[in-house]
C-alpha cells in the first residue's frame, strides 16, 4: 500500500484544487480579487489550480492568468437555473479528480458544491463572503434561498470565516462551530510598498470602492463638505450606480472643485494612488471584512472607518487610525478636520501602520488555506471508505 503522503508534513505534494465562484473578473470586487489572488500564490507554489466562474455577457471575459480558468454560462431558465449549472462542475470533476473544491459563496456555489460532494465524495471547503449569510442581505431576504444556503453549510467540511464578525454570523446562521476556521484576507506588503508619487497638485483624501449606496460615500460627501479650509481635496475611487448621484450631491453641496470621481483604478495607478494619500476613508454602511482597508494599511496609511461589522478587527483607535458611529456625519467630520488640523496625530498613528498589517501578509494567509486544504483532504479521506484521494499525476 502507497504511503499516504499527506500525513508527512515534510512532504507537501501538489493538490488538485479547485474555485467555484458565482461571480468573478471583470466584475471587481473584493471577493472577486480575493479568489484570484489565492489561486494565483498556489498555482505559483505548485499546485493545480481550477477556476471554474461565470461567463459576463456584454465583457470581455478574456484573462492572462497562470491557473486554469473555465468559463460557464450563466443558467437559461430562473426556475431550473441552479440545477443547470451542476453539469459543468461534475464534468470538470471528472475531467480534473480534483481533491477539493472551494466555494467562493454559500448560495449558490456551496448549495451545487456540496450537492456535487454527494455524488463524488469531494470534500468541500466553503468561504461565504457576507452578503450570502448576513440578514437583510440578498439570501436571507428570501427564505428558501437561505435554506438552501444552511443546508449547504451544514454539508460541508470546513467553513471559512474571514474575521470574528464573520464567525460570529455564521454562528447565529446556525453553523456548528466544530466547521468554523478563521482565515483573513490577503495583502501583499511588497507590492504596496512600491508605490510613486501619484500625479495630484494638492494633498487629499482617499476613498475607494464600488459606488453602492451601502458604501456610504454620500456620507463622506456630506462631512467633508463641512470641513473648514479648501487644502485638501477628496478623490473617491471606484465605479457604482451610485456615480451620478454622488457627482450631483457634491455639486449640491458646493465642493466639485476639491472632489475627482476618479471611476475604476487598478495595477501601479492603484498602488500610487494609495501610497500618495493623506489617509483613507472608509465610511461604510455594511462592511463584514474590507480587502481596501488592507491595502491602505499595507499603502501605511491611517484608516478613517465607520464602526460596524468587521471594520473594528482592522481598524484600532490610537494605533492605526480612528474609527465613527456609522452614518453619523458630524463625528466623521470632527474626525477628519482634526487629522488634518493636526499633522502630529496624522504622523503618530502612521508610525503604528505597517507593523499592525503584517499578520495579514499573503504569504501567511496562503500558507493558512494550504494547511486547510490539507487537513480536509486529510480528514475525508480518513473517515470515508468510499474514495482514496492521489494527489499527484
Amino acid at each position: 500500500m502507497l504511503p499516504n503522503v499527506l500525513t508527512s508534513p515534510a512532504v507537501q505534494v501538489p493538490m488538485r484544487i479547485g474555485f467555484f465562484a458565482d461571480s468573478f473578473f471583470p466584475i471587481v470586487g473584493g471577493a472577486e480579487t480575493f479568489l484570484h489572488n489565492l489561486a494565483t500564490r498556489l498555482t505559483r507554489k505548485g499546485d493545480d489550480v481550477l477556476v471554474l466562474a461565470p461567463h459576463i455577457r456584454g465583457s470581455d471575459n478574456r484573462m492572462d492568468v497562470p491557473y486554469s480558468l473555465k468559463r460557464y454560462s450563466r443558467p437559461s431558465s430562473k426556475r431550473f437555473g441552479v440545477s443547470q449549472l451542476l453539469l459543468p462542475l461534475a464534468w470538470h470533476q471528472w475531467q480534473r479528480r480534483l481533491d477539493v473544491l472551494h466555494c467562493n459563496s454559500a448560495y449558490p456555489s456551496a448549495y451545487l458544491g456540496t450537492t456535487l460532494k454527494d455524488w463524488t465524495n469531494l470534500p468541500v471547503v466553503v468561504r461565504p463572503h457576507g452578503d450570502d449569510i448576513l440578514p437583510n442581505q440578498r439570501i436571507c431576504r428570501h427564505p428558501k434561498l437561505a435554506a438552501y444556503a444552511k443546508q449547504a453549510l451544514s454539508r460541508a467540511d470546513a467553513i471559512v470565516a474571514q474575521g470574528q464578525f464573520l464567525r460570529q454570523s455564521l454562528l447565529d446562521f446556525g453553523v456548528p462551530d466544530s466547521l468554523i476556521h478563521v482565515i483573513h484576507n490577503g495583502v501583499d506588503l511588497a507590492l504596496f510598498a512600491q508605490g510613486e508619487p501619484y500625479p495630484h497638485r494638492r494633498p487629499y483624501l482617499l476613498a475607494m470602492g464600488s459606488l453602492f449606496r451601502r458604501k456610504g460615500f454620500d456620507v463622506l460627501l456630506e462631512a467633508f463638505a463641512r470641513i473648514r479650509g479648501d487644502e485638501v481635496d477628496l478623490l473617491i475611487a471606484g465605479d457604482g450606480p451610485e456615480l451620478i448621484r454622488l457627482t450631483e450631491l457634491a455639486s449640491r453641496l458646493g465642493v466639485s472643485n476639491q472632489v475627482r470621481f476618479l471611476r475604476h483604478v487598478s495595477g501601479q495607478e492603484k498602488i500610487n494612488l494609495f501610497r500618495s494619500a493623506l489617509l483613507l476613508v472608509v465610511p461604510s454602511r455594511c462592511e463584514p471584512f474590507a480587502n481596501v482597508i488592507l491595502e491602505g494599511l499595507a499603502s501605511g496609511l491611517p484608516i478613517v472607518a465607520s464602526e460596524v461589522d468587521g471594520n473594528p478587527e482592522l481598524v484600532h483607535p490610537d494605533r492605526n487610525g480612528v474609527l465613527f458611529p456609522n452614518e453619523n456625519v458630524e463625528a466623521l467630520t470632527e474626525k477628519l478636520q482634526r487629522l488634518i488640523d493636526v499633522p502630529t496625530e496624522l504622523h503618530r498613528l502612521k508610525k503604528g501602520v505597517i507593523p499592525s498589517v503584517r499578520p495579514f501578509d499573503w504569504p501567511i494567509i496562503e500558507e493558512q488555506y494550504s494547511s486547510l486544504y490539507r487537513s480536509v483532504v486529510r480528514g475525508y479521506s480518513a473517515n470515508s471508505g468510499a474514495r482514496r484521494y492521489r494527489l499527484t499525476g
